[in-house]
């Protein structure tokens, strides 16, 4: 029995999730390390839902993978940046974002779904130097403000 259910959840990873939308698939529930710590931020817990907050845990993140390989090594993760104009003299200051959907596995019936959580929003002051100051913003849906009140 134990077997068959191990067998049946390996399955699932493997095959499109009802619900998701067909570009992401089932890898819509597998979020890459920088998205990781935009939505956790340093805890168990996801970020506040609908409100800028500062994001100690993404800051730590984008501080050590460009000690290794610089600014360029956000780009792997998606992140745009663009030189930050404010600071003049500055040629490592940047302005970085990204924004990703946030998808949890969900039970409906007889099936698994795909459900959609809302969209998370990050943004990264980096520069001058190793300085980062990052903050991430949850938005929210229906589904996700009734999942957080249960």
């Amino acid at each position: 029995m134990v077997f068959l259910l191990l067998s049946g959840l390996g399955g699932l990873s493997a095959c499109s999730i009802r619900g998701c939308p067909e570009d992401r698939g089932a890898s819509a529930l597998n979020l890459n390390d920088l998205e990781t710590a935009a939505l956790y931020n340093r805890s168990p817990r996801p970020l506040p839902p609908d409100s800028w907050t500062e994001n100690p845990g993404l800051e730590l993140f984008l501080r050590e993978i460009m000690a290794s390989d610089g600014i360029s090594s956000i780009a792997k993760y998606g992140m745009q940046c663009t030189p930050r104009s404010t600071e003049s003299g500055c040629k490592d200051c940047f302005t970085c974002t990204k924004s990703f959907q946030h998808y949890r596995l969900g039970v409906a019936t007889l099936y698994y779904t795909c459900q959609d959580f809302g969209e998370i929003f990050m943004r990264a002051e980096v520069g001058p130097g190793p300085k980062v100051s990052a903050i991430s913003y949850w938005k929210t849906t229906p589904l996700a403000r009734k999942e957080m009140n249960r």
